[in-house]
């Protein structure tokens, strides 16, 4: 992967420039269907300070073997090179268009931005992180396979995350699942199909359908997103690893593994689409199970010593899902840590 030797213009230029280019952007949207009936993908990047890594994220979807696309980066107000970089592609390739956004904005809502611009005339929407990369064949692949499923809202695929394939995926061959089975499998704990937005490829038209597609209160909501699209819509899968996700120290996923923000956006999704997809009984056992694996895990970070820092953090998790930590929950759960560590030592 290359990166641009020089920037097309200076960062006073760009700044000039910044009014009204998500309309115009620099470059040209292309047309819907090609000569040879090929549906056209809007694909977008919502960007902040990512000049470290786009340049390669540009590249990948330059080196596209599938070339009916059109490109959309949405910086974020970036303080580094991110719209320098940008502009530069957008100057060599008329498919790319770059708008940066009048004052920084939250991460969802910055996504929501790209959504609502794709192109009137695309078919697909692909959404790929500014540090993240495509397979070469990953749009004719995923395109391929959500036109031989119709029925499919969202189409996933696998990815490499560091040493990890993820998501597991449909059982091989099979590439097409409906929407209430997927979302169902992962409510109860099944293998989870869905992945993060780099590794899917949405159809257009749900897309359009909504002015927010994401739901600008969840840290992961692609997830919602796909429990909504997926009610009345199929999912498909293609069984290629197709993207690469980096996973940076300090990003949205890694935080969110420290401070249990995955099992809240569980228990979070859970009450939401759980009466939708699960019977009564069964969503109120799930609740209870996962509800038992957060506080035992916080009875172990009790148990670890971690500071008021950590715990500070921990309520401002929970606020954020309009719940408080049940301290009575939380000291049981870590004496039951101490009893199964004594336990050990004991049998040891």
């Amino acid at each position: 992967m290359s990166n641009p030797a020089e920037p097309r213009t200076t960062p006073e230029a760009v700044a000039a420039d910044d009014e009204g280019v998500i309309a115009s952007g620099c470059g040209t949207a292309i047309s819907g269907v090609a000569a040879n009936g090929k549906p056209l993908v809007s694909v977008i990047t919502p960007a902040y300070n990512e000049e470290k890594y786009l340049s390669d994220c540009i590249e990948s979807v330059l080196a596209q073997t599938y070339e009916h696309w059109d490109y959309l980066i949405v910086d974020n107000r970036s303080t580094d090179r991110t719209l320098e970089i940008a502009r530069y592609y957008a100057g060599k390739d008329h498919r790319i268009r770059v708008h940066t956004n009048d004052e920084f904005v939250p991460v969802m809502k910055n996504f929501n931005t790209a959504f609502r611009s794709i192109s009137k005339d695309a078919k697909y929407c692909k959404v790929v992180g500014g540090d993240d990369r495509l397979h070469p064949q990953c749009l004719e692949k995923m395109v391929a396979t959500a036109e031989r499923h119709p029925s499919a809202a969202i189409v996933g695929s696998y990815g490499v995350y560091g040493e990890r394939v993820e998501p597991i995926g449909p059982p091989f061959p099979r590439e097409i699942v409906s929407g209430r089975e997927a979302c169902r499998n992962y409510l109860i704990g099944q293998p989870y199909f869905f992945g993060t937005p780099t590794i899917l490829l949405y159809r257009a038209d749900v897309v359009r359908r909504r002015a927010r597609f994401f739901c600008e209160d969840y840290l992961h909501a692609d997830l919602a997103a796909c429990f909504t699209c997926l009610e009345e819509n199929d999912f498909a899968f293609c069984h290629e690893i197709l993207s690469f996700n980096r996973e940076r120290e300090g990003s949205l996923t890694s935080t969110a593994q420290l401070y249990n923000r995955y099992i809240l956006e569980h228990l979070s999704v859970l009450k939401e689409f759980g009466p939708t997809y699960l019977d009564n009984i069964t969503t109120k056992k799930q609740i209870r199970w996962t509800s038992a694996a957060l506080y035992r895990n916080l009875g172990r970070r009790l148990c670890s010593g971690l500071g008021r820092e950590y715990w500070e953090a921990q309520r401002k998790q929970f606020a954020t899902f309009d719940q408080e930590i049940c301290r009575v929950r939380v000291a049981l759960h870590a004496c039951l840590c101490l009893l199964e560590t004594a336990a050990g030592r004991l049998r040891w």
